[in-house]
């Protein structure tokens, strides 16, 4: 596990309790608060770590 998959891992995690928690925040908002400045490149990573995109995982949340 190098440190860049680590802080990954961590900011991914940490955005996806803001989407639970706070469901007015928009992508960018969150984007920002975990550290990304770019909010493609936070789509980009947010995919390749957990497989669905921010939008899908805020979904499946609000039907479960």
């Amino acid at each position: 596990l190098t440190f860049i998959h680590y802080l990954h891992l961590y900011r991914i995690k940490k955005a996806k309790t803001l989407m639970i928690n706070d469901k007015e925040l928009s992508f960018h908002q969150i984007s920002e608060m975990v550290g990304y400045e770019n909010v493609r490149h936070f789509f980009n990573v947010f995919k390749k770590y957990s497989g669905e995109t921010p939008g899908k995982f805020r979904e499946l949340y609000k039907i479960s």
